[in-house]
């Protein structure tokens, strides 16, 4: 790619704009408390990530009627909407825990035994009340959505442009399909580049 100057520095703009276009720097703010809710987000969003996945496998199979109850219009979420979404999940999960009969209490046991004990709950819980003890984030910290589509513009445009000119000088197909530059099927209006093209 040198011979056609992919240097470091166009690297280097790839990385950046990849982070524009991910929303990562973006959303910066030099209000303190934004790092500190950013990563409350995070790290309950991890905790969805693991736990919903968790109780909906071992709770569809065994105990489908727990399952309606705990999952009924609730979904893994992002960003803020995580706080919201995790603090609803944990009240239905206290909720089944107060019932004293079968299926509930073997559920919360499966769920126990699964791993999401009440030590992870009350983790979560702390982590909850703290997210919403912290300010709501204002506009300077939410990402807004034209500078993101725009980013998302620019990183597709280096792309396609850096895409098409490595297809000059990488000849294996299977090369470049592994390199994502190329499709494993054809499209007639793009022909695809010779397999020994002239460098």
């Amino acid at each position: 790619m040198l011979q056609r100057g992919f240097d470091e520095a166009e690297l280097t703009e790839g990385w950046q704009l990849f982070e524009k276009a991910t929303g990562r720097s973006l959303g910066a703010s030099s209000n303190p408390d934004v790092g500190a809710t950013s990563d409350l987000i995070s790290a309950i969003d991890n905790w969805e990530n693991t736990w919903f996945d968790v109780a909906d496998a071992a709770l569809s199979r065994k105990h489908p009627e727990v399952h309606k109850e705990l999952f009924t219009n609730l979904n893994k979420t992002s960003g803020i909407e995580v706080v919201a979404n995790v603090n609803e999940f944990t009240n239905r999960l206290n909720s089944i825990a107060g019932k004293t009969s079968a299926p509930w209490t073997d559920a919360m046991a499966l769920l126990a035994k699964r791993g999401l004990t009440n030590e992870k709950i009350n983790e979560v819980t702390t982590l909850l009340d703290q997210a919403k003890g912290k300010n709501t984030p204002d506009d300077s910290w939410m990402i807004n959505k034209a500078e993101l589509e725009a980013a998302r513009e620019e990183m597709w445009a280096w792309y396609q442009d850096w895409a098409k000119t490595a297809r000059t000088i990488v000849p294996n197909k299977q090369l470049r399909i592994m390199m994502g530059i190329s499709s494993p099927t054809r499209n007639e209006d793009t022909p695809e580049t010779p397999e020994n093209p002239e460098v």
